[in-house]
């Protein structure tokens, strides 16, 4: 999951066992915002059908 946003401290934390990215305090200005991030080379996308 990709989360952007100024992260607080249990999304920090959950971020350090779960498979969460913290995409960073600005929103990118594209639309709709990526929610999936690839770990190896950092690629970013959105999947509407996603649930977390």
């Amino acid at each position: 999951m990709l989360v952007f946003g100024l992260p607080g401290p249990e999304l920090m934390e959950r971020a350090e066992s779960e498979p969460i990215e913290i995409g960073g305090c600005l929103v990118p200005g594209e639309r709709p915002w990526p929610n999936l991030s690839c770990p190896a080379c950092n690629h970013q996308w959105l999947d509407a059908g996603a649930e977390f």
